[in-house]
């Protein structure tokens, strides 16, 4: 997710009014309806079956070509969506919950009745014009209302009573989407102050002369009613020792645990220009990169 200002402040308006007042998602919802689908998780072989698609993994040509591009740094799609035949091509080489959340992209390119204008098999020129842009940023967002629509993920949130990864963690499992995914949504739709900052481990190459980590804040997103800006780019150091963990109980704690959680911390170390006491709790992710997830709230 690419943020254009270097900081980010939290929505006016609330996002649910905005969805409400959008028409991308109204096409995703009235799929649903008349699939006759009412509760999570949603099934990308039934909406396919509703749509008369069908999912297949890339060729192998195609497999062999990605996995040398991907060697070198070039972007790939992880779908493809070839419109006339109405197949949705997925790299079977990610993540099931990625790889669900790719499909229903490709699929909201087929519901979307605007995008029938694009052949997204021609990716080099497509790439190049703003529409496909917009279509592409559109399809995410019919993507993220096929798969947690709005009134039930909204619904869901409301039987916590706290921000928690407890509660991140569950909706993840029960709509069976990525944790970032997921976590991404229940801030933006909380109506708690909260904010999820996704943080990845400096790797560059002078990394290694330094006795502490640090960690690297990648983007941010905070919740409508969030009332401090949070910095992009800011960068954490040691956030081991910040947080009174090891490396390695920190390691073994998140593994072992949806969260770890700590009682307070100020602001002004996480990156919110305030020296205001906040909740904190955070996961360590290690997947292609190390990542650490902080979910940071008002109590």
């Amino acid at each position: 997710m690419n943020i254009s200002s270097s900081r980010l402040r939290a929505e006016s308006a609330h996002p649910f009014e905005e969805l409400k007042n959008s028409s991308v998602p109204k096409y995703m919802w009235r799929v649903l309806r008349d699939a006759n689908i009412t509760e999570p998780p949603v099934s990308e072989f039934d909406i396919g079956d509703y749509l008369q698609a069908t999912i297949e993994t890339f060729p192998l040509t195609q497999l062999e070509a990605g996995a040398s591009a991907r060697q070198t740094d070039v972007s790939l799609p992880d779908s493809m969506l070839n419109k006339a035949e109405r197949i949705v091509y997925v790299d079977p080489r990610i993540p099931y919950s990625r790889k669900r959340f790719s499909i229903f992209h490709e699929y909201a390119h087929l519901i979307l009745p605007w995008h029938g204008s694009i052949d997204f098999r021609h990716l080099e020129e497509a790439c190049s014009t703003d529409l496909y842009g917009q279509r592409e940023r559109e399809a995410d967002v019919g993507a993220c209302e096929l798969s947690m629509p709005i009134q039930w993920f909204v619904r869901d949130i409301n039987k916590w009573k706290e921000v928690s990864w407890q509660a991140v963690s569950r909706l993840a499992n029960g709509y069976r989407m990525s944790l970032e995914t997921v976590a991404i949504r229940y801030v933006k739709f909380d109506p708690d102050p909260c904010a999820l900052l996704v943080c990845d481990l400096d790797d560059s190459r002078d990394a290694h002369l330094r006795t502490k980590e640090v960690f690297k804040i990648r983007y941010a997103i905070a919740s409508f009613t969030f009332p401090l800006h949070v910095c992009q780019d800011f960068v954490i150091v040691d956030p081991y020792a910040m947080l009174s963990l090891s490396h390695s109980s920190c390691r073994l704690l998140s593994t072992l645990m949806p969260g770890v959680r700590y009682e307070s911390m100020p602001g002004s170390q996480l990156g919110l220009g305030s020296s205001k006491e906040f909740m904190v709790e955070a996961r360590l992710i290690r997947e292609a990169r190390v990542s650490m997830y902080i979910l940071v709230w008002l109590e």
